[in-house]
This record gives C-alpha cells, sequence and structure tokens, in this order.
C-alpha cells in the first residue's frame, strides 16, 4: 500500500539524519520499488484528474536522497539518488502505456484479447487501490493473475517484452544501454535537505539548486551540484528570449554586436552547466529539468571561442532510461 512506502520514506529521512546511511538506502529502495508498483498499476487507468492526484500525493521523488548523495559520497547513495530520478521521470512517461499495450502484436486475436484481459485486470487493480480499503486477499489474486498474464504476452510478444522490460528496469541495466565513447548527463531541479539533525523547521530545506549525474558505461557515477537555480533558470530564460529576438538581425550589420551580447550569458551557461561535466566522451546524452529543458546545449560558446555543436554531439532524452530502447 502506498501509504507503507511513504513510512519507508520517512524512515530513510530518520536513518539520513542519523548519519545510518546504510539503513537509509535500504529504506529508501523499498520506497522507490512499493511507490512505482503501485503507480504502475493505478497510474495508466486513471483520469487526467486523478493521475494528478496520485502525482502530487505519492510522488517517488524525495530531494533528501539528493543531499545524501552529495554528504554520504559513496557509490550506493549517488546509485539510489540516480535510480530515484531516472524512475521518477519515468513513471510520466508510462501514464500512456496502457494505450501502448494496445497497439502491440495487433496482428494475433489471441494477443489481442489477453491484453484485453490484463487491462481489465489492471483497471480492477486500480479500482480497489483507489477505494482506499484494503483487499488484501483480492489484490494478492489480482497480482498472481496479471503477472502470469504478462509472462505469456511476453513469451508470444517481443514489442510487450521489450516495453515490460524498460518498465521495470535497475540502474544498471541503464549503464550498460549506454553506447561505447558516450556519457549521459542527468540534470535534477532540487530542493537541497540539512541532514543536521539539530536543524529543524524550515531551516531543514534551502533554495532550489540544480545537480547533473554524468553516467559512463566503464566509469560508474558520479554526481555534481551545479549552483543555484533561480541564477541558471533566469541565466536559460534570458538566452533564449535573446536568442528569438536576435533572429530578424542574423543578415544585419547588428548581428556581431546580437551574438557578443547572448555570448556574454551563455558563456555563463556553459561556465556553470556543461565545463563542470566535461570528460573526454564527445557523444554526450542529455535529459535535462526544469527550464533547461528549453536550453539547447548546443549553442553554448566553448572557452576557445567555438561553440559547443562544432565539438560534441548531442543527443535529448526524456529520461537516461530512453536509453534502453535503443540498445543492442
Amino acid at each position: 500500500h502506498p501509504e507503507v512506502a511513504k513510512f519507508r520514506r520517512d524512515l530513510g529521512r530518520l536513518y539520513a539524519h542519523a548519519g545510518a546511511s546504510d539503513e537509509s538506502i535500504d529504506s529508501y529502495h523499498k520506497f522507490i520499488d512499493w511507490s512505482q508498483r503501485y503507480l504502475e498499476n493505478v497510474f495508466p487507468y486513471s483520469s487526467e484528474q486523478q493521475k494528478l492526484l496520485w502525482i502530487s500525493k505519492y510522488p517517488i521523488t524525495d530531494h533528501t536522497v539528493f543531499s545524501l548523495a552529495l554528504e554520504d559520497g559513496t557509490p550506493q547513495s549517488r546509485e539510489l539518488a540516480l535510480e530515484m530520478l531516472l524512475k521518477s521521470k519515468a513513471m510520466v512517461i508510462e501514464a500512456v502505456m496502457a494505450e501502448k499495450q494496445a497497439a502491440f502484436c495487433h496482428y494475433d486475436d489471441e494477443i489481442l484479447a489477453q491484453i484485453e484481459q490484463l487491462n481489465e485486470v489492471n483497471s480492477e487493480i486500480a479500482g480497489l487501490s483507489m477505494a482506499g480499503g484494503y483487499y488484501i486477499d483480492s489484490l494478492s489474486a489480482l497480482y498472481i493473475l496479471k503477472d502470469s498474464l504478462e509472462v505469456g504476452l511476453s513469451r508470444h510478444c517481443s514489442e510487450f517484452s521489450d516495453a515490460l522490460a524498460a518498465r521495470r528496469f535497475e540502474v544498471n541495466d541503464v549503464i550498460k544501454s549506454i553506447p561505447d565513447g558516450s556519457v549521459l548527463w542527468e540534470f535534477v531541479r532540487y530542493h537541497p535537505t540539512n541532514l543536521d539533525p539539530t536543524i529543524t523547521g524550515d531551516a531543514k530545506l534551502g533554495q532550489p539548486r540544480y545537480l547533473a549525474f554524468t553516467v559512463e558505461r566503464d566509469g560508474g557515477i558520479t554526481i555534481k551540484d551545479l549552483g543555484d537555480a533561480r541564477t541558471i533558470d533566469s541565466l536559460a530564460t534570458t538566452a533564449r528570449d535573446m536568442l528569438y529576438k536576435a533572429q530578424p538581425q542574423i543578415y544585419s550589420v547588428a548581428a556581431k554586436i546580437a551574438e557578443q551580447r547572448l555570448n556574454e550569458i551563455t558563456s555563463q551557461l556553459y561556465t556553470t552547466l556543461f565545463a563542470p561535466l566535461i570528460s573526454d566522451k564527445t557523444d554526450i546524452y542529455i535529459s535535462p529539468d526544469g527550464l533547461l529543458n528549453l536550453l539547447p546545449f548546443e549553442m553554448l560558446p566553448t572557452s576557445d571561442g567555438s561553440y559547443v555543436i562544432e565539438n560534441y554531439r548531442i543527443s535529448y532524452l526524456s529520461s537516461g532510461r530512453d536509453l534502453l530502447k535503443y540498445k543492442d
């Protein structure tokens, strides 16, 4: 039940504030897993209003985990934070999973009937979950039937099997799907949490900031605090506005001046967002967050006077999980 998952989240927070990082990580893993499984059954079969309710009431993201990853600094805490980020972004995408399932294996009437039965089972699970009661026996039987149907569909329908694997992924699955010679940059806008147990009230939460995870197939996971989110958002918004206003000046005598003014802003973005993450990889997969979704990273001027587009190949993802669709 999602309320039990919330207890696990709160227990994870308490352990983090007490400095018991191993226990905190274990509790958070359970929170993520239980929350994801609950939303997986409820979210796709809910109305738009209900979806907004579930996202608000039972979010997978807990910003304490990002602060824990920065402060603790262990590979386990970084992996936990990345897992939470990947799965929270993926859950929004999977809101349309029910509609996608209907398109799988359309050539087979028997398979279509099984998909229809699976949708009915999922709808029953969603109905019992949203009723607010504890229908343990009924839900257990429905979960068993659901698993059986999914196993059968996966055996006979490769499209369904691939989609199911993409939904139930682990961090290592994403890491293994990163092409050789490439790197994944996963951005998140978050509120830092002070883990000092003596700090209480409003002082526990800081002003929003941006974090970036860099993930390589053979280089593990690193995490970098990029700075104040409001400053970065302001620069990104200004750069985008200037870019649009400069378009009519491209072939005019004012083009050079417009480019210089734009570069004064975008060079700050390069120094803040791009330069701290650079490695020897020139193929970069970027999953932005917040207003960074509106920023074309290719336009940023590098320290040698060229532009990012001249030195790097950028590919954009809604989540690093998207790489699972393109793995060999």
